[in-house]
C-alpha cells in the first residue's frame, strides 16, 4: 500500500548510450485531439524512433496556469516536458503531454478550471492511449508536476490502468498551497463567491480569473489520501520508490 507522497523518475530499459540520450530525433511527435466531457483536449503524442511497439507510455500532466510543454529549460530552446518526452523516447518509452481544458490549445475557458475537470481530462487521455496500437496498455504511467501531481495522484486512485506514478514538486495540501500561490484572501473570497469569476494574482505576478468551482475543489481532494488508496502492485502496477530515486519501472 502506498502511504505517502513521493517523487519518482520512470525507467524502462537498459542504460541509454549518451549519444542516443541527447539525440533530438528520439521521438516522432504527432498532435492529437481527445474528447473530454464534450470538449477537445489537445495533446502531443511522442513515439520512440527505435524499438518495436507496443511501447510503455507516460502521460505528462502540467501544473497550474501552464501548458503541455511546461516550463522552459534554462539555457536551451526546450521546455521541460518537451525534453522529458525526448529522453523518455530515448529509453524506448512513449509519452503523451496534454493541455488541460481551458489551457493552451484545448477547448474550454480558463475560468472554468477545476481539479475535477483535470482529473476527467486525465482519464479521457488514458482512454485515448488505450485505443492506440503502438501503446502497451499494461504499462501506462502518469507524471504530474505541481498541480498536475495532485491530479495524477487522484487519477491513479480512480484508474487501475495506471501502473506507475511520478510526482514532481506535487501539490500535497491544496488549501495551504494556494493560500501561498494566490493569497489566503483570494482563496477565502473565491470560496465565498457566487457564479462570477474572481480576479486573482499569483505570487509570480500573473493576473487571472477563476470561478468558485476551483476554490471548492481545493477542499474536496486530498492527494495523500488518494495515494494511500492506490494498492500496489496490482493488475500490472509496480511498487514505487522514495524521493528522488529512479525507482519506478514500467517493464
Amino acid at each position: 500500500m502506498i502511504t505517502g507522497v513521493f517523487v519518482f523518475l520512470l525507467t524502462a530499459c537498459q542504460p541509454i548510450p549518451r549519444d542516443r540520450y541527447d539525440a533530438p530525433a528520439a521521438v516522432i511527435e504527432t498532435t492529437v485531439a481527445i474528447t473530454s466531457e464534450g470538449q477537445t483536449v489537445v495533446g502531443t503524442l511522442a513515439l520512440p524512433t527505435h524499438g518495436a511497439p507496443p511501447f510503455p507510455v507516460v502521460l505528462l500532466l502540467h501544473g497550474f496556469a501552464n501548458v503541455r510543454d511546461e516550463l522552459p529549460v534554462a539555457g536551451t530552446d526546450e521546455a521541460m516536458y518537451q525534453r522529458a518526452a525526448r529522453r523518455f523516447g530515448a529509453a524506448g518509452v512513449a509519452s503523451l503531454r496534454i493541455d488541460f481544458r481551458g489551457s493552451g490549445d484545448s477547448e474550454g475557458a480558463w475560468q472554468d478550471t477545476t481539479f475535477t475537470g483535470q482529473i476527467s481530462d486525465t482519464l479521457a487521455a488514458l482512454d485515448y492511449l488505450a485505443t492506440q496500437p503502438a501503446i502497451d496498455v499494461q504499462r501506462m504511467g502518469v507524471l504530474g508536476f505541481s498541480q498536475g501531481g495532485l491530479v495524477a495522484a487522484e487519477a491513479a486512485a480512480r484508474d487501475a490502468r495506471i501502473c506507475t506514478i511520478v510526482l514532481w514538486s506535487s501539490v500535497a495540501n491544496a488549501p495551504d498551497a494556494y493560500k501561498h500561490i494566490l493569497s489566503a484572501e483570494s482563496v477565502t473570497a473565491g470560496y465565498a463567491s457566487g457564479g462570477a469569476p474572481v480576479p486573482v494574482v499569483t505570487q509570480w505576478g500573473a493576473a487571472l480569473e477563476l470561478k468558485r468551482g476551483f476554490f471548492t475543489d481545493l477542499f474536496a481532494y486530498d492527494p495523500i489520501a488518494a495515494l494511500a488508496c492506490v494498492d500496489a502492485p496490482r493488475s500490472g502496477r509496480r511498487r514505487t520508490g522514495h524521493n528522488g530515486d529512479a525507482a519506478a519501472s514500467l517493464r
